[in-house]
């Protein structure tokens, strides 16, 4: 009796499985399954051909015809893709999906008035799993449209609401770049640093440029309040996170303002030159360097007359002392007649000295001391091997 059960179980086993089989694999090679396994592998172009297969199958498929959009969306056909999106909203008004990908398409063009309504509409579906998913994804789309505005108590509210309804690590490390510009920055570093951790590929490089531009942000807010030791620690965060040119404008600006003029001329001649600065970091970087030259040639006004007005005696007794060296030429010896000829090499650095000093902007005390103590040594030197011996 039991051999008999069991074989009438697996005869019947057998015959479901002749029965299924040929389905399962007809279903495999539908175009639909197909043009997904294409889109899923990132070949939307593979993928829309097979779409449009499935849609010649059944014309009214809103999944295929749903898809065939996002073919379209991610080989950027908006006009094409916004077609076969009301299209399927005409068959199926509550498909919540296709509001959702209308409101991203018309984002993606940075039409932003045009992807609220849409977005909203999505924000409405239903409870089921995929539901929450598109509904979750349109609070997101909500907080970006909001970001963009510059509306970030809407956009943090609306990332809160995402995160709610499915959590992502994006939406969180949305949030917490929305936080760091209301100015909950302790919090919003806080919470990317934990998005951070253990983060790869994509992940990693989202967060990592978020805490860039935050702590770029909080370092220009201490800069402001002058307090240059945070601020260049900030900037130095900044760096870390994200090798960045803004970063390294705000460090020239620290050295600005500490007073490294000479550090901070190299590091904005440096980026205004670099050819792979953006334009605005280009702009920005030879404003500051031209108001950092004119500050610095307005502190050191009175050093700048200074070297005119010691420089001209100096250059006059110079002078005088190669004239009197000339005079001595039949009075010294071998090496001696050298000297005049050394003092005029030497009287064109002295000038060429004095007039950079004249001319620099960044001049110091030191470099002009500097100058007037070789331009001393030199004339007695010169003094010495001009005068004359005595003789009877």
């Amino acid at each position: 009796m039991h051999r008999r059960l069991i074989g009438a179980v697996v005869l019947g086993l057998m015959l479901l499985l002749v029965m299924v089989l040929p389905a399962l694999a007809r279903a495999r090679t539908h175009p639909y399954n197909v043009g997904c396994q294409y889109l899923r592998q990132g070949e939307p172009g593979q993928a829309a051909a097979y779409f449009l297969k499935a849609l010649k199958l059944s014309p009214e498929d809103t999944n295929a015809r749903n898809n065939l959009a996002v073919c379209y969306i991610e080989q950027q056909r908006w006009g094409a893709a916004i077609d076969q999106l009301k299209k399927v909203l005409a068959v199926n008004r509550r498909y919540s999906g296709a509001s959702l990908n209308i409101g991203a398409d018309y984002i993606f063009q940075q039409k932003l008035g045009e992807a609220k309504e849409p977005t909203a509409t999505a924000t409405k579906a239903g409870g089921s799993k995929f539901a929450r998913e598109v509904k979750a994804s349109a609070y997101f789309n909500l907080g970006l449209v909001a970001a963009y505005d510059g509306r970030n108590d809407d956009a943090r509210a609306a990332f809160e609401r995402s995160l709610k309804v499915k959590p992502t690590t994006q939406a969180e490390i949305d949030l917490a770049a929305v936080m760091c510009r209301l100015g909950d920055v302790e919090a919003g570093l806080a919470a990317l640093e934990k998005a951070g951790q253990g983060a790869n590929g994509d992940t990693a490089t989202l967060v990592n440029d978020n805490l860039a531009v935050a702590h770029y942000q909080r370092g220009m807010e201490q800069l402001g309040a002058k307090q240059y030791d945070a601020a260049r620690a900030e900037f130095e965060a900044s760096q870390k996170a994200v090798d960045n040119d803004y970063a390294r404008l705000g460090l020239a600006l620290v050295d600005a303002e500490t007073g490294d003029l000479s550090e901070a001329r190299r590091s904005l001649q440096d980026l205004e030159d670099k050819k792979g600065s953006s334009a605005e970091i280009r702009a920005a970087a030879a404003k500051d360097h031209d108001k950092l030259l004119r500050l610095a040639d307005d502190d050191s006004a009175l050093l700048k007359w200074m070297a005119l007005v010691v420089g001209i005696p100096l250059v006059v007794a110079y002078l005088w002392l190669i004239v009197r060296a000339f005079r001595a030429w039949k009075y010294v010896g071998k090496w001696g007649k050298f000297k005049p000829f050394l003092g005029l090499l030497l009287l064109s650095t002295i000038c060429t000295g004095l007039s950079e000093l004249f001319t620099d902007p960044l001049r110091t005390w030191t470099q002009l001391i500097a100058v007037l103590v070789i331009a001393a040594v030199m004339m007695l030197v010169l003094w010495a091997r001009s005068k004359r011996p005595k003789y009877c």
